[in-house]
């Protein structure tokens, strides 16, 4: 019967006791469940592999999020944030918001601020092996110009991310990566 192959309904069916009864551990491998509501995280299709309750999120999107990063570096203009945004195993960070400006490039006051590490939160991790990027200057008399590292690895266990860069300037990057975490059960920072 095609119908015991897709289930709608709230919530996510890893979490069995938010779907409202709809997930019963019976399932067979195959079965589809369409979220409702995307379980408040993003996480809008499933489908049930091996084992018991064993579900693989395939299409989920988190939009963006914005995390505050100047309780971490204080150097940065207060409302600097960091871009996070994951889509169903990709994970993109970029620069935010600079301060009070809407801008997605960061506006430094000083070299090298940020050159800590900044931790990031559950459902976004990066895996083994490092992620390295270029960062470039824009918005200035050397706009496109390389001007430093941003790096995103894994340290104790946890993902941290670390900036390096040769003057006070506005910033711009992207790192990317594949994360072998599962989908985050809530989304950090703000909405984007």
């Amino acid at each position: 019967n095609p119908s015991t192959y897709l289930i709608v309904g709230p919530g996510r069916p890893d979490y069995p006791e938010t779907t409202g009864g709809a997930v019963t551990g019976s399932e067979p491998v195959g079965t589809e469940y369409r979220s409702t509501d995307g379980a408040g995280t993003g996480a809008w299709v499933w489908r049930k592999g091996r084992g018991y309750m064993l579900w693989h999120l395939i299409d989920g999107d988190t939009g963006t999020r914005h995390l505050d990063v100047t309780a971490t570096w204080p150097e940065y203009p207060e409302g600097t944030t960091l871009t996070l945004h994951r889509t169903n195993n990709t994970v993109i960070v970029g620069p935010g918001r600079s301060g009070s400006s809407g801008a997605y490039t960061w506006d430094m006051g000083v070299a090298n601020a940020g050159a800590g590490f900044l931790e990031f939160p559950s459902g976004f991790e990066i895996g083994t092996y490092p992620v390295i990027s270029d960062i470039y200057a824009s918005f200035d008399t050397d706009f496109g110009t390389k001007v430093g590292s941003v790096m995103a690895k894994t340290v104790f266990g946890m993902t941290r991310i670390s900036l390096r860069h040769d003057a006070p300037r506005q910033l711009a990057f992207e790192l990317r990566w594949t994360t072998p975490s599962g989908w985050p059960t809530t989304l950090p920072g703000t909405p984007g």
